[in-house]
């Protein structure tokens, strides 16, 4: 991930039908830098079988914004 800015933060957000849960992630090996590889995990063993919908957002220090999304099936 790299932002023209610093980091602030990066959030994972999973959302399915009947499950959802939102992973922050702002440690100091990803804040304030302004490129980081990430390689988190997002736990979601206690989440049902069915579709989700995966966003990942990148803040930056000025408030600034980007998101990318995707989809999986947990069956």
């Amino acid at each position: 991930i790299t932002a023209a800015k610093k980091i602030r933060q990066v959030i994972l957000s999973v959302e399915g039908p009947d499950w959802s849960r939102e992973f922050v992630f702002d440690q100091a090996r990803i804040k304030d830098q302004m490129s980081v590889h990430f390689h988190e995990h997002a736990h979601v063993d206690e989440a049902p079988a069915g579709p989700y919908i995966v966003t990942l957002t990148v803040e930056d220090q000025d408030g600034r914004k980007a998101a990318a999304t995707g989809s999986f099936e947990k069956k």
